[in-house]
Formats: C-alpha cells, structure tokens, sequence
C-alpha cells in the first residue's frame, strides 16, 4: 500500500493502525483535536476522511518537522492545521474530535473538558496507572490494541452531540 510505504519511508510504523483504532469516526467537516501526532499518519487519515481543520501536539522537535513534510508532501495548506510542542494536560481547543495517544499522557485528562467532544479516542498505555484512567472510559468502545499488548485505544460518540451537528 503506497500510503504504508510512505509513512515506513519517513520513519513512522503507524499507518495500518489508523482504520483499525478510528475507523468508527466520522471525521467529515470535523475539526479533530491529536494529542502525539508523532509523524501525521493520524492528521493524514482524518484529512483523508474529510476533517476540515486539525490541531496537532507533538512533543519531539523531530516529528514535529516531520509534521510539516508530511503535511507539504500531502498538499495540506498551512491555513488547514496548528502544530504545538508538548501537551501539558489543560489544552482543549474547541473542536470535534478529541484523539489522544503520547504515551502516559493520558494521566492528565480532564474528563470533563474531554466529554464536551462530540467524538473522543483515548489510547492506554500498559504502563501506566489505568485507576486513574479506566473509571473515565466506562461507556467507550475498546477499538484496538496494538500487536505487543502495551496499548488500548478506546472510543466513544457522545450521541446527543452529534444529532445537533
């Protein structure tokens, strides 16, 4: 698949997650929130469901200039994405979307600022401390979890808010 060995080229293994971990989201004419946007394989994915607009966070300087090729290789102007440095745990742009997946940050949300998404996917990391985390995810929908069983990404569609938009 030509979108795999693109993102393998740059240095980044994530594309065949993508369906996989959001394909249950309906990114079209969404604004999409992605805390640890690595290298934009899930920026591209919404993009190419229809999102209107991401805000990417990414905390290594490295993937965030990688960000920014991918995003020119892909012909995404400038005027359709935000790249930030680090998430600190008190950023909830307003959006539709709310993804999360940077490995123990998820011990900083804010559930709820998080439940005000219309659409929301949290990726769990084995390592961390799930007491804190797990109470918040009753009602999401277990989506994925990667080959090695260290991480668990759940979804949720707050229903009401999507019947109003």
């Amino acid at each position: 698949d030509f979108l795999d060995d693109y993102f393998k080229s740059k240095g980044c293994v994530y594309w065949s997650e993508q369906e996989k971990a959001y394909g249950s989201l309906n990114f079209r004419s969404r604004v999409v929130v992605i805390i640890g946007a690595d290298c934009g394989t899930t920026a591209i994915y919404a993009f190419l469901r229809g999102a209107s607009y991401v805000i990417m966070y990414e905390s290594d300087p490295k993937l965030r200039q990688k960000l920014y090729e991918v995003m020119d290789d892909f012909g995404i102007e400038r005027d359709k994405y935000e790249i930030y440095d680090e998430w600190t745990g008190n950023q909830y742009p307003p959006a539709n979307i709310f993804i999360q997946d940077c490995e123990g940050c998820e011990q900083l949300d804010d559930f709820s600022e998080i439940n005000r998404y219309e659409q929301v996917c949290i990726a769990v990391h084995s390592w961390s401390d799930f007491s804190k985390t797990m109470p918040h995810l009753i009602g999401y929908k277990l989506t994925y979890v990667t080959p090695d069983s260290k991480e668990f990404v759940f979804c949720r569609k707050n229903r009401l808010l999507s019947l109003f938009r």
